[in-house]
């Protein structure tokens, strides 16, 4: 059996290649995209688990997948959010319509995010 694939989104190259690297290297199956061609090109895959950053350039992650191909699909991802916002922001509130796991806030602790994946997807 494979492991879990996890799409790691952010606008930040930086920090989307060493979120999927650290995750890599605590033994998950990662792919990361910088922008909504990549994630959409990535989404047909199986996929277990999305984490995304909140804030995309001018949009938010809320209008990028309102936008997405195959809204179902979509909604059947578990999906994490990291943002600077505060988890009682009404924006991030929006996204409970997709499935909504969790929010880290910013900055995060590489550990942390480890235990919530791990939790997130032994739970699906």
């Amino acid at each position: 059996m494979s492991s879990p694939r996890i799409i790691i989104f952010d606008d930040d190259r930086e920090i989307a290649e060493f979120s999927s690297m650290m995750l890599e290297d605590r033994g998950f199956d990662t792919v990361y995209c910088v922008n909504k061609e990549e994630l959409i090109s990535e989404l047909p895959v199986e996929t277990s688990l999305l984490i995304c950053d909140f804030r995309l350039g001018k949009d938010t992650i809320d209008e990028v997948l309102s936008n997405m191909p195959n809204q179902e699909r979509l909604k059947s991802i578990p999906l994490v959010i990291v943002t600077g916002l505060t988890p009682e922001s009404s924006k991030i509130k929006d996204l409970e319509r997709f499935n909504l796991q969790a929010i880290v806030e910013k900055p995060f602790d590489i550990d942390r995010l480890e235990v919530l994946c791990r939790k997130i997807l032994t739970s699906i």
